[in-house]
């Protein structure tokens, strides 16, 4: 039953977003790599010193690496967004992610201000777990991804 509403639901936004001139709607599939471990997921978007995802259709897989970090010069995408969550199996297919039984607290953020130096924004969430989620994300706050992907923040340790 729960997957009937949840199709519905879909089709409904995509109708009416269809309808809409000068709108746009994209469902996006976030899989992350077989034997990724639970904790932060994060996606940096519109970083320039990072490779760009694959040209984005209606159905926009992104995958997110072992490591939980994704970092692309892709813009964030504006547009009416439906999203899901799957973990790829070793064999090639996937396995959808439930949110609020695996996927947790998905957010945008955004450090700095936008246009000076320390500015950097995304989307995160927590992937394992109800009772996992441990506070918030320390990446925003981790001295080597700063130092590689932004070291003109303050706290970033060059090594």
């Amino acid at each position: 039953m729960q997957r009937v509403v949840s199709v519905i639901r879909l089709v409904v936004a995509a109708s009416a977003t269809l309808l809409l001139p000068g709108c746009s709607f994209r469902i996006q599939t976030f899989v992350l790599a077989p034997s990724t471990q639970h904790g932060w997921v994060t996606i940096e978007q519109g970083n320039s010193t990072c490779p760009s995802l694959p040209e984005a259709t209606v159905f926009h897989t992104i995958s997110i690496p072992e490591s939980r970090v994704l970092c692309t010069s892709s813009p964030t995408y504006l547009g009416g967004v439906y999203e899901r969550y799957a973990l790829l199996d070793t064999d090639g297919s996937s396995s959808p992610l439930k949110v609020g039984d695996l996927i947790h607290q998905r957010t945008s953020f955004t450090v700095g201000e936008p246009g000076r130096p320390c500015s950097f924004s995304g989307i995160q969430f927590y992937y394992g777990p109800r009772d996992s989620v441990s506070g918030n994300n320390p990446l925003l706050n981790d001295q080597a991804y700063l130092a590689r992907f932004h070291p003109d923040c303050p706290g970033a340790v060059h090594q």
